[in-house]
């Protein structure tokens, strides 16, 4: 029996581009993580789509979200592409890149945007810095098989994790408010180091907040080598940038990319 996902759609008012991008999220988000994104791109023509994988943000599922595995996310991730008109430009954020890269082996995409995406090298040294920072959370994160305690409870975590130093107590308290609990076994699953099966030919952008404390520069350049990406270090942002303070920033250099490298035809931004 299909799941019912949630996928949040925006088209333009006006003359559409004539290829969509799909938003997806990472850990412990959902399709509502783009908020500020799909404005932002609607109105550049494009049409937009989020998606919720399963047991994310409205999609079904949350009740057995501890144990969905990475193919489950992966299945959601074709499902949804497969209903849309035309193959979409993927843009990926964290373990959502995780996602992607499995759904690629089988699949082909006109371009993939990955936002601070997990490593190729495995997730087992983050899990090793949340430990030494924060032992007690860790532990509680552990013991409960629920990875939300790591970085959503209290407020300082998610901060720390998450947001520049300078995001508004309010637009912090707002999202935190909305983090939920992650798969525990695709926490698993991401541990070991990963074999990219990439696509010849196939543009790839890859975003590195200079202020993102969830992956070191050294694990976002090994994953952007693996791509054969084109690789941007963002100032002043922190791992969740899409939503961060100076997101306009991450936006901008998105839409100069796609302009050129995706729909260089049309007007540049």
């Amino acid at each position: 029996m299909a799941r019912v996902l949630e996928l949040i759609t925006r088209r333009p008012p006006g003359r559409a581009r004539p290829t969509p991008l799909l938003f997806v999220h990472g850990a412990w988000h959902g399709a509502w993580c783009w908020e500020q994104f799909m404005p932002f791109f609607v109105d550049l023509g494009y049409p937009c789509h989020a998606l919720s994988l399963r047991g994310h943000g409205a999609s079904e599922g949350r009740a057995g979200i501890r144990w969905h595995a990475l193919a489950d996310y992966v299945a959601d991730l074709a499902t949804s592409i497969a209903a849309l008109p035309e193959s979409p430009v993927i843009i990926a954020h964290s373990m959502g890149a995780f996602v992607v890269q499995r759904y690629l082996e089988r699949h082909r995409a006109p371009a993939v945007i990955l936002l601070t995406p997990m490593p190729v090298t495995g997730t087992a040294t983050w899990l090793v810095r949340q430990i030494i920072r924060h032992p007690g959370a860790a532990l509680r994160s552990i013991l409960t098989l629920n990875s939300q305690y790591i970085v959503g409870a209290p407020l300082t975590l998610a901060h720390e994790s998450f947001f520049s130093a300078d995001l508004p107590v309010a637009d912090l308290a707002r999202h935190a408010a909305r983090l939920q609990p992650e798969s525990f076994r695709v926490a698993l699953e991401s541990f070991l180091p990963q074999r990219l099966h990439s696509q010849p030919g196939m543009p790839v952008l890859v975003l590195a907040a200079a202020e993102d404390r969830v992956f070191t520069r050294a694990e976002v350049t090994a994953t952007a080598r693996a791509w054969n990406a084109e690789l941007a270090v963002l100032p002043g942002l922190a791992h969740d940038m899409m939503l961060d303070t100076r997101w306009e920033h991450a936006a901008v250099h998105v839409a100069h990319w796609l302009a050129r490298t995706v729909n260089p035809e049309l007007a540049q931004v």
